[in-house]
């Protein structure tokens, strides 16, 4: 049964440090997040039914900010295992590790398009003073291609079911 508004809210899984950005898997048997629990933030899986966890990423970079895609199979993450922070896929089952984007700027928070297809995310150009909302299509892969694009703050972009919207946080100081 689904929660309600008014529902008193229980523990998923018991964790040893912090936990963030959480999604449950389309089919509600999964809870994909970062976690600084093993240094650096690393992206795991928990499963539901089993009761327990693995890592989709490990090493010494940094791995953040997962979103998993609408059919359950791969998570995007944010990454500076090259240097700089940048968008990779990873199966679910931590198989097929793929990076989708690179250069010098910073990208991040990658959510998938309604239909799996693409990603969007935010490219920062200026740390707290100009970033875009980027668009890469995976399906056939594509170059990433702006779709808010300003010279001001744009960042924590999010894509509607039905596609005809985006919303995204503007900061104008």
């Amino acid at each position: 049964a689904s929660p309600t508004a008014n529902a008193a809210p229980s523990r998923a899984f018991e964790w040893p440090g912090n936990v963030w950005t959480p999604e449950l898997t389309p089919d509600r048997k999964k809870i994909v997040f970062s976690s600084d629990s093993r240094s650096p933030e690393h992206v795991f899986v928990y499963d539901r039914e089993k009761r327990q966890s693995n890592p989709l990423t490990t090493g010494t970079s940094k791995n953040m900010m997962p979103a998993i895609s609408p059919d359950g199979s791969l998570v995007a993450y944010v990454s500076n295992e090259k240097g700089n922070n940048d968008i990779w896929l990873v199966g679910i089952d931590g198989s097929n590790k793929l990076q989708i984007t690179s250069g010098t700027e910073d990208d991040r928070e990658p959510r998938w398009l309604p239909d799996g297809r693409g990603l969007i995310f935010t490219r920062i150009f200026e740390r707290l003073k100009k970033s875009s909302i980027m668009k890469i299509m995976l399906d056939p892969m594509g170059e990433a291609i702006p779709v808010v694009e300003n010279g001001k703050r744009n960042w924590l972009g999010d894509i509607a079911p039905d596609s005809r919207s985006l919303v995204f946080v503007r900061s104008m100081s």
